[in-house]
């Protein structure tokens, strides 16, 4: 007992000599694929979590020179994985330079990153042990006088940061940077959701001549003081979606007892706080369990008090009223107290374990002590073993205080059934809206629909460096010829000729752009096609999803929209062709949406055509759009059935054939694809190194006992064609190594795993093919899960070995060809189909990711994307909408079933992922597939073959189909309390669907 009064008398020392902290901010997670960190910023773009740094107040240091935005500002994000934790940058400068690197870079332009990692204790704080880092964008230049992008540490050690990866990309108004720095070169053993630390991100502009640190601008306003850990920022690692779960964040709690402290059965401890010590305190934390061996169930036997009032449910701020643990639904209080777990320590248990909670920590309790808690009087707490009736194992417990409040977990409202009137949901059918459009004198295109007018603008960057425009009047400043015919636009500048043909389709206007390269040189052509939007806009989506940032860029060829949406109609873009899918990026920019392309080369004497489209749309609804652009390239093919993975080792040993049946019975599995083995250990057998797995044989007799098990099912095999992890593959395709922008083999995450390119006719390309013949001859299989069939980590590649003959790296200043560089999905893309081909004329294909050119997209096969962030699924609208289950979060069939419901929101289905995870009956999927789909919709989608809906509503197919409908209750099991009646219509039938939020139905057409 003095050993605990001594150490919660230091803690509440250490505690009050800090300022309260607010509740920390999110580093978003970011799911697969990992950056590619090459400059582009592409894969954080779309990311929540950006902050802006372009305000007076935020200059820390030489604010007499900072004169404006222009001078110096930008916007930063933090982001994780569990490799990394990334740095992104885009920073405006008007005089961005870099003369020095190493330990004096300081001098140049560069960002800062302040870290108090993990966090320290608020009035123990230690500077010497903030971590301070300089990425330096280097100076954008190449050969003898080229300065790389960099990064240095000079605190607490100073030096190289090993493991990093730094990359810059010189921008019109400044720069753009972007840092994978390794958690274990932070002293970071396992990043996991929840750490909390300090954080800050400075920008250094160096303007003087000589060069030397001129101004700082911080995402903070407090008073500057170098490595000042009080200072930064309060940050925690969140989700995918930029949010931080409560329950599981790591505070800088540490037990304030030399060792726990033991309450025998039935008994009691009370603990008196002195007066002179006690101070401000928000919360109480209580680590708690019962003492067992091995990590058990658990009983209600602990109750609480703090000056004699009972710690309840009222008080509490991480636990709800109930929680699952496994398939149990338990309560956290009870009459006898607050349940405890029976455990040999504070670890929780594995997620699959029948013990495993979901969604809280069931170790710890936090108690909002305010008006109990007594700043300048003696506190009593006191801890009851409230069981000693049944219960012979101690109690053991760690305390702690808190002056932050944890945000409070509160039960998310379920929406009741609908009472009142129901809309009906059928398919719109094809559109015709009422549009008109005409080439204005200057070459761009009026659309009007309704009462909206936009103006379509198009340009392609010269080499003055300039812009040849086609704008509403005549733009005279890089056209030497603009001619309008018809519904032609014939235009010239110096060094390449314009043909544009329009064509009027009932829904969309296609433009088609032919470009002829008049030059002695390969030149880089930038193009960009926008429209004001206007005012009045309720929202815009880029590449589907809704966007509220002013400024937002994305390459998504799976999605290669912007749409403008307002109260009664809509404007839309769509990338169409190969290139401008592959290379574009789709924007919003303050008042104007559209299509951009930074990276697009016309070869000497070359004619290329590129094409988009723009989408009038007469309705406020963006899955109209949508589901126009479905309809016009033809992507409403069927899907099959349902898919799961199963771990053949596992498999073997723990499943008999009856047991292995009812596995995929209950996943309703039409397609189950294997895992990959085990090259050596630690280290997946991908690519060549399939052929030298050393449990390839058991992966030869799991198929056979699939085949037994589930002869309806289809059995597939794992393949990956940009990683192969063979011992020599590096000297056997050298020429095949996907390259980073400094020549270095890029990886996927790690260099364990190098990517490599399989472009048609190399030499790793027929390795793939023989790889594939494989799978079929020797293992058996009856089809391939092609895992991120469009590319891997990076999109594009800086080999010397090849070119794929339209991109490069242009300098957005100058506009000219820095260096000639790979798209990726474009330079494989005929081995790719030429591929996907033979393995569909030898069986079936299912693969991750959606394509991203129309050639691809024309090839029709189950795509499903990972929805680490369920918002991935906005890229899976236009082709294959499916959802790949989410094994970050998911951790029973329960947990699965509510993302088949979430998936509905987008219109998606939905595809098993975990192979851990078991089903006791079948679910939503046995009734989702075979699905040809006709529309898709917020919440629903329409099929040819049934409709699948998360909410209430008058579904039917316009007709007089009868069907059977199947309610699906929130856990998802069948269920007879809800019933669907049949309705008729004028003439039709339709599916009288009332549920509560959470419930499902599917409804068969007959």
């Amino acid at each position: 007992m003095c050993a605990f009064v001594t150490g919660l008398l230091l803690l509440v020392a250490t505690a009050l000599g800090g300022e309260a902290s607010e509740a920390p901010s999110a580093v978003v997670f970011v799911p697969d694929p990992p950056p590619k960190v090459d400059g582009t910023l592409d894969r954080f773009r779309h990311l929540a979590g950006w902050r802006s740094l372009d305000q007076a107040a935020q200059v820390v240091f030489g604010r007499e020179r900072w004169r404006d935005a222009a001078d110096l500002s930008g916007r930063a994000i933090l982001a994780w994985d569990t490799e990394h934790l990334y740095l992104a940058a885009q920073v405006k400068d008007d005089a961005v330079q870099q003369a020095h690197y190493g330990g004096e870079l300081w001098r140049g332009d560069h960002v800062i990153l302040m870290l108090d990692l993990p966090r320290q204790p608020a009035g123990a704080r230690d500077k010497t042990k903030v971590i301070q880092i300089g990425l330096s964008p280097g100076n954008f230049q190449h050969g003898p006088e080229g300065i790389v992008a960099e990064a240095f540490q000079w605190s607490p050690a100073s030096g190289a940061v090993p493991g990093i990866r730094v990359a810059a990309a010189r921008t019109a108004g400044g720069y753009q940077i972007e840092a994978a720095i390794p958690w274990n070169a932070l002293g970071v053993q396992r990043a996991e959701e929840g750490l909390t630390f300090g954080a800050d991100i400075i920008l250094s502009d160096s303007d003087d001549n000589p060069p030397q640190q001129q101004t700082l601008m911080s995402l903070l306003t407090s008073s500057w003081s170098l490595r000042n850990p009080d200072r930064l920022m309060e940050m925690a690692l969140g989700s995918a979606d930029g949010k931080i779960d409560p329950s599981k964040l790591q505070s800088t709690f540490e037990p304030v007892t030399g060792e726990p402290i033991r309450v025998k059965p039935g008994g009691s401890i009370t603990f008196t706080i002195p007066a002179d010590v006690a101070g401000e305190v928000a919360e109480l934390v209580v680590r708690y369990r019962l003492e067992h061996k091995k990590i058990a169930g658990g009983t209600h036997a602990m109750a609480l008090e703090i000056n004699g009032q009972t710690l309840d449910l009222e008080r509490v701020r991480n636990r709800l009223a109930r929680f699952e643990m496994g398939t149990l639904d338990l309560a956290s209080w009870a009459n006898t107290g607050w349940f405890a777990c029976y455990a040999p320590d504070f670890e929780p248990a594995d997620a699959f374990s029948p013990y495993a909670v979901k969604g809280i920590n069931p170790y710890e309790l936090r108690f909002d002590v305010r008006g109990l808690w007594q700043a300048d009087q003696e506190n009593r707490v006191t801890i009851r073993h409230t069981r000693g009736d049944r219960v012979q194992h101690d109690l053991v417990v760690e305390l702690g205080i808190s002056q932050r409040l944890t945000p409070k977990l509160t039960p998310p409202p379920r929406r009741p059934a609908p009472t009142g009137p129901l809309a009906r949901i059928e398919p719109a059918g094809p559109a015709k809206p009422d549009y008109t459009w005409r080439i204005l004198q200057g070459g761009a295109l009026e659309i009007k629909l309704a009462d909206r007018q936009w103006i379509v603008e198009s340009s392609y960057s010269t080499l003055t460096p300039g812009w040849a425009r086609l704008l509403a009047e005549p733009d005279g400043k890089e056209w030497k010829q603009l001619q309008i015919d018809g519904q032609q636009v014939l235009a010239q500048a110096e060094h390449f000729r314009l043909e544009r043909r329009i064509t009027q389709h009932d829904d969309h206007v296609q433009v088609v752009d032919r470009l002829t390269n008049l030059s002695d040189q390969d030149l880089p052509v930038m193009v960009r096609h926008q429209a004001a939007i206007g005012q009045g806009v309720r929202q815009v989506y880029v590449a589907g999803a809704p966007v509220d940032s002013p400024t937002y860029y994305i390459d998504a060829g799976s999605a290669p929209t912007s749409l403008a949406v307002y109260d009664r109609c809509a404007l839309g873009f769509v990338s169409e062709d190969d290139v401008l899918r592959a290379q574009g990026h789709t924007f919003v920019d303050n008042s104007t949406i559209g299509i951009n392309n930074r990276h697009l080369v016309l070869v000497q004497g070359r004619t290329l055509e590129l094409e988009f489209s723009i989408y009038p749309v007469d309705s406020a609804d963006p899955f109209a759009f949508v589901n126009r652009i479905r309809r016009n390239w033809g992507t409403n093919f069927t899907i099959p059935g349902s898919f799961c993975f199963v771990a053949p080792r596992a498999a073997m040993e723990n499943y008999t054939v009856e047991q292995l049946d009812d596995y995929i019975h209950n996943k309703s599995a039409y397609f189950v694809s294997t895992t990959i083995p085990r090259y050596k250990p630690g280290v997946w057998a991908h690519g060549t190194a399939i052929r030298l797995a050393s449990d390839i044989e058991t992966h030869q007799q799991f198929i056979e006992k699939i085949k037994s098990a589930a002869p309806h099912s289809k059995t597939l095999f794992y393949y990956h064609t940009f990683i192969s992890v063979g011992p020599d593959d590096g000297q056997r395709f050298a020429q095949d190594i996907l390259r980073r922008p400094d020549g270095t083999q890029a990886d996927y995450r790690s260099p364990v795993y190098p990517l490599f390119v399989p472009r048609a006719g190399s030499a790793f390309a027929r390795e793939m093919d023989a790889l594939i013949d494989f799978r079929f001859d020797v293992l058996g299989v009856e089809g391939i899960y092609w895992d991120e069939m469009e590319y891997s980590a990076y999109t594009y590649d800086y080999s010397d070995a090849y070119w794929d003959g339209v991109s490069a790296d242009i300098d957005p200043k100058t506009h000219r060809i820095r260096r000639k560089i790979s798209n990726v999905p474009l330079a494989t893309q005929s081995w790719r189909i030429a591929t996907a081909k033979r393995i569909l004329d030898r069986g079936e294909l299912v693969a991750n990711g959606q394509p991203l050119t129309r050639s691809m997209t024309q090839l029709h096969f189950p795509r499903f994307v990972e929805t680490g962030s369920m918002s991935s699924l906005y890229k899976a609208q236009l082709y294959c909408p499916v959802a790949l289950g989410d094994h970050l979060t998911e951790r029973n069939a329960v947990d699965c079933y509510q993302n088949m419901v979430k998936a509905l929101n987008y219109g998606a289905l939905y595809y098993w992922y975990y192979f851990l995870i078991t089903a006791d009956q079948p679910t939503l999927t046995q009734h989702m597939f075979p699905t040809t789909p006709i529309e898709l919709g917020h919440g629903y989608i329409i099929a040819q073959e049934r409709i699948l809906t998360n909410r209430s509503g008058l579904f039917g197919w316009g007709d007089g189909s009868r069907f059977e409908a199947f309610v699906y209750d929130e856990r998802g099991r069948l269920t007879d309390k809800v019933q669907v009646p049949v309705v008729e219509q004028d003439g039709k039938t339709y599916a009288e669907v009332r549920i509560p939020e959470g419930y499902a139905v599917a409804i068969i057409r007959r």
